[in-house]
């Protein structure tokens, strides 16, 4: 029986849905170093597990699980197991866990990696609150204020998207995000991908609304409905639009693909919905007019060719364009994919062992979150073309094959079946799969599709591609039978999904869904996605399935709520009595700020906390003190204001988006709460909502002010103080955790529609467990979520005291972070870097050894943890190469050598296709073992892997350089010459644009070959080498010398102009080296020049 205690555990867990949908894309903390996808995630994990422990609560408040109020004897396990999705989900959980436990990184498969944070604890958080909006999402205003705070939220991210655009954000990102849009995700595909999936519930609010204007307009005597009907439409209009632009300026193609997908589908679904059979034949034939059209500018030469090069349109021509820079990334990772997940030899550790699970990897993949460590033995060298070589792939930008890889085919056979389960009830509860035909042409169009699809794209482009066909048949296959459906069998729709109130919402989340599985297909799945998904596939089980069978009572009280024209009519319904009303009504008690007063009033006042919500965590994300003031005001005021990327320019942008936010969110949930209120009455509700809305942002604005003013107050005086203030702002966040958990408290109470007399259960094992499970909660998420973003936090804290040199305090700081993270392998490399840097710096021999040995321990702590990640091997070999070097005898120095040596043996194992650590273990040899063949050996392993690497081009010529330096022979010599030439040639050929001083420093050596071919005949030196010496050197010049090398570089071409007898041009450069030569080089150049006025 329901009590007061399990109606507040209930609103937790709305208010926790509603948190999700509108905190987690919103947030973002740049007090840490990985600012936007951990972060989110911390705070979703958190949201999880207050759901899990309210929902234990809420069970046992009220007896437990009511499984058989269908009259029924079934067990509880079969009934549960009759909700469609529940058993692929369960599969989908138990392939997780059974991938989890046989990982190659068994705790980063379960907690997370440090990038992404996506493990199967993540994942078994998006399926608990997918579970309890099945369980628990029962009246038309919690699924009306879902959709309401989903479309909201989107709002001021679509308004910071622009703020980038116009380049009026404040905050100062590293890299540019005015020509491709990031806003709150911190990626431009990422927000496009989110916005798609928002973008078809706005459009169908706005349908909504202005279908009930045409309706309403000559029934509605007060005018009132409709007006707010209108005002509903225009603010729905409006935040498409800017979803719209948002998406466009983000620049991304996969999103865009999605886009285009969904929006097919919306259009189909509604005209069949609508039985406008004129419509459906429309939007397929634009539909193919549009495919024609895209494929025609896509096409190489074609005739729209022109046309690519506008800056509005042009990039959707390249939607197909295979020789893009992304375009080829995906193709090289899928290919090294394919080797990952095909038959092979098992993964080797650095201790030797091998991977015992080999043979089960093809059925349950290599664990959640593994991919970056297991790929890299089938890294395919292309790659390091066109991307940076440190990068170690995480994901397959396509999510059949990150399926595949992470949870082997069982897990792609449970995705595709949790995929097309939804399309199957999605479609089958709008009425469009009502018989057995139905269904079989359905799952023939669906399967068939796939099966099609894959096949066309293996052979048209190779097996790689198998994560592009299977999907995009599926959704043809999809198409074809709606198609089919709409163009010939359209009457045909039952009358019964008509009558479901529903119908609409379903429509707009199945073409969510389809359009968000087409983009992560070719992009990566992040939390805001993920969390919509599973959310949207509950309310789909929840308006196509639970509702429609809940008993006459349940649908009773569900129609008392429905706002809209529509009623659910049911064969037998019964009219409430008088006195059943009143009996329940009296069974109620008063809450406080409520009393009797209507139920719109309550349900602004809860759209007020929504809204003050979201301007509390705008807040958290844009009110920063870069400038260090101490007055609140001064930060507020600044932060609202001034442009730190700009010199402190005045800018209103934040301000309007935050008003922007402001009105139009009280606007909508002032219009879209529950009840009739009347023309002065609604205007009260908008003013209430606007005023408790403004206080609980600006409260929150203030005390965040403070917090910040407090911090800039302080001056650390030792690196005591240093954890103070850093320990100062880890404590922002956690502020901002307990503001939000505040409001959730808050929206909790307001949340139920209905408040019992009994406050507690007769048995109070409610009240007994409730105090445990609050303090395992607040445990688990301390431990678990925010510990690991404060560490975060702690890291971050560290990088300025490293650009200074102070590489003490970063040590004290790393230690720290790994004190609140103590599984994190990332940190343990910077603090092994930070001891090699401070051994640098060390004069004491004792103490630069111990400094190094805490560096290896460190590094070998790392290597433990994560075995499988080269970096940490390669680091370790890194570091005895340089301890090597400053042995200070012959032994030592073999010693270490030898040992690094071993390292790089093990690395290069582990990446054998990883050239830079083959041409690194080739220095090694040259320079240190004294093993020149062994060397060779290795750059030609390199050379082999990568002929456009222009760092083992030039170690070649290197190579060739000693081995002329070091013949007697004069053809030997000339021949190494020769080798070395061609090899500093490639180099300098085959370098970036971007990397200017490289490409120098190869044209430097390769003077330096001519140099010496021009005297191998000291009496008779070869004049058109020492030409051929000049022409280089000045290229390496126009190319883009740093200005300590240019001076140098200017000089020897004076010398060589003065060997020539050019008295001109060697006065000319030795000038110029004058000019931005050191003092201590002055006097020689000074002495150059006036010995060059005695040449002719």
């Amino acid at each position: 029986m329901p009590t007061k205690f399990s109606r507040f555990c209930l609103g937790v867990m709305e208010a926790a849905w509603l948190a999700a949908v509108s905190v987690i894309p919103i947030f973002f903390n740049i007090y840490s170093s990985r600012i936007f996808e951990p972060d989110k995630i911390a705070i979703l994990r958190s949201l999880a597990l207050l759901i899990l422990g309210t929902w234990i609560i809420k069970l046992v408040e009220e007896g437990g699980v009511k499984w058989k109020s269908e009259g029924s004897d079934q067990s509880l396990f079969i009934y549960l197991f009759k909700y469609p999705l529940l058993v692929p989900v369960t599969g989908l959980a138990i392939i997780y866990l059974l991938s989890t436990i046989f990982s190659v990184t068994p705790s980063i498969s379960l907690f997370g990696s440090y990038q992404r944070l996506q493990g199967t604890y993540t994942t078994f958080s998006y399926l608990v609150i997918f579970l309890s909006v099945i369980a628990n999402l029962r009246k038309h205003e919690q699924i009306n204020r879902l959709v309401t705070t989903v479309i909201f939220a989107s709002l001021p991210i679509s308004l910071y998207g622009l703020l980038q655009h116009y380049g009026i954000d404040p905050i100062p990102w590293g890299g540019n995000v005015s020509i491709r849009i990031a806003a709150n995700m911190g990626n431009s595909i990422f927000i496009a991908a989110y916005l798609i999936m928002v973008f078809p519930l706005t459009i169908g609010r706005a349908i909504r609304s202005f279908t009930a204007i045409l309706s309403d307009s000559e029934t509605d005597s007060s005018g009132i409905h409709v007006s707010k009907h209108i005002i509903l439409a225009t603010i729905y209009v409006i935040i498409a639009f800017l979803q719209l632009i948002a998406i466009y300026m983000s620049g991304s193609r996969g999103p865009l693909l999605g886009l285009l997908v969904g929006g097919f589908f919306l259009l189909l679904l509604y005209s069949i919905y609508w039985r406008a059979r004129w419509l459906s034949f429309t939007v397929v034939g634009l539909a193919v007019a549009g495919l024609i059209f895209l494929a025609v500018f896509n096409m190489n030469g074609g005739p729209l060719e022109t046309l690519k090069r506008s800056p509005a349109v042009g990039r959707f021509g390249n939607l197909l364009n295979s020789e893009s820079n992304s375009a080829l990334v995906r193709q090289y990772i899928w290919e090294g994919t394919v080797k990952l997940v095909g038959l092979h030899q098992p993964l080797v550790f650095p201790d030797g062992s091998t991977d015992k699970f080999n043979f089960l990897r093809p059925l349950i993949g290599y664990g959640p979150e593994s991919m970056y460590v297991a790929y890299n033995q089938f890294y395919q060298p292309e790659l390091g073309q066109v991307e940076k070589r440190n990068a170690s792939p995480d994901r397959s930008h396509n999510e059949t094959w990150d399926s595949i890889v992470i949870t082997g085919y069982l897990g792609l056979l449970a995705y595709l079946i949790v995929f097309s389960s939804v399309f199957y009830f999605g479609l089958k509860w709008q009425g469009l799969i009502n018989t057995s035909k139905n269904r079989i042409t359905f799952f023939v169009c669906l399967i068939g599709g796939g099966i099609i699809g894959s096949l066309a794209l293996i052979i048209l482009k190779g097996i790689e591609y198998l994560g592009v066909g299977l999907p995009f048949g599926m959704v043809a296959g999809v198409v074809v039978y709606l198609g089919i459906y709409a163009l010939f069998f359209a009457s045909e729709t039952g009358s019964a999904a008509h009558l479901n109130p529903y119908y609409p919402l379903l429509i707009v989340l199945f073409s969510a869904i389809i359009g968000h599985f087409v983009e992560i297909n070719f992009g990566i799945a992040i939390v805001a996605t993920r969390t919509l998904f599973w959310i949207f596939a509950g309310v789909i089980i929840v308006t196509g399935f639970v509702l429609p069978k809940m008993v006459v009572a349940d649908l009773d009280k569900i129609e008392s709520t429905i706002i809209t024209e529509q009623k659910i009519n049911v064969p037998g319904r019964k009219k409430e009595r008088s006195s059943a009303r009143q009996s329940r009504k009296a069974d109620r008690t008063k809450r406080w700020a409520i009393g009797d007063r209507p139920d719109w009033y309550r349900n602004v006042l809860i759209g007020a906390v929504i809204v003050g919500l979201i301007l509390a965590t705008l807040g958290f994300d844009y009110i920063t003190n870069s400038a260090h003031y101490t007055s609140f005001i001064s930060i507020l005021t600044t932060s609202l204001t001034r442009l730190e990327s700009k010199e402190n320019a005045i800018s209103l942008g934040i301000i309007v988006l935050l008003l922007f936010t402001w009105l139009l969110g009280s606007l909508l949930f002032a219009a879209e709460a529950g009840g009739k209120p009347d023309d002065r009455e609604w205007l009260k509700a908008f003013g209430v909502m606007m005023v408790i809305s403004l206080g609980i942002g600006v409260l929150f604005w203030m005390w965040h002010s403070i917090s910040l003013a407090t911090l800039a107050s302080f001056t650390p005086q030792n690196v005591n103080d240093v954890n103070t203030q850093v320990a100062s702002i880890g404590g922002l966040l956690t502020k901002y955790y307990i503001y939000v958990l505040l409001l959730l408290a808050v929206l909790a109470y307001l949340m139920p529609d209905e408040w019992p007399a009994r406050s507690i259960s007769p048995s109070y094992i409610g009240v007994i467990i409730a105090p445990i499970l609050v303090i395992l909660l607040l445990v688990s998420v301390n431990f678990s979520n925010l510990n690991v973003i404060q560490a975060d936090i702690t890291f971050k804290m560290a990088e300025p005291f490293t650009k200074n040199g102070q590489w003490q305090v970063a040590t004290f700081l790393y230690q720290n972070a790994l004190k609140q993270a103590p599984k994190e392998d990332h940190y343990y490399l910077f603090l092994g870097r930070s001891y090699l840097e401070t051994a640098k710096i060390t004069e004491a021999v004792t103490e630069q050894d111990k400094l190094i040995q805490e560096a290896e321990s460190d590094l070998k702590d790392a290597q433990k943890i994560n075995p499988l990640n080269t970096d940490h091997t390669a680091n370790l070999a890194r570091l005895y190469t340089w301890w090597a070097g400053k042995a200070t005898n012959a032994e030592d120095r073999t010693q270490r050598a030898e040992k690094a040596s071993q390292y790089y043996s093990t690395a290069v194992e582990l990446s054998p296709n990883n050239s830079t650590l083959w041409d690194e273990w080739a220095v090694l040899a040259m320079q240190l073992l004294g093993q020149p063949e062994q060397a060779l050996e290795r750059l030609q392993r390199a050379q082999s892997l990568d002929q456009r690497y222009n760092f083992t081009q030039g170690l070649l010529g290197d190579y060739y350089m000693r081995i002329a330096s070091a013949a007697t022979d004069s053809s030997v010599k000339l021949e190494a010459l020769q080798q070395a030439e061609d090899y500093y040639k490639t180099a300098a050929t085959v370098t970036k644009y971007t990397d200017t001083n490289s490409k120098a420093s190869y044209l430097i050596s390769l003077s330096n070959v001519y140099l010496q071919r021009a005297s191998l005949d000291p009496m008779n030196i070869d004049r058109n080498q020492i030409q051929q010496a000049i022409d280089v050197l000045e290229q390496s010049i126009t190319s883009g010398l740093s200005a300590s090398d240019l001076w140098k570089v200017q000089e020897s071409l004076a010398k060589l102009y003065y060997q020539i007898g050019d008295r001109v041009n060697a006065q000319y450069y030795a000038k110029a080296a004058l000019a931005g030569a050191p003092e201590s080089a002055t006097s020689r150049i000074q002495t150059f020049i006036t010995q060059t006025q005695q040449l002719p």
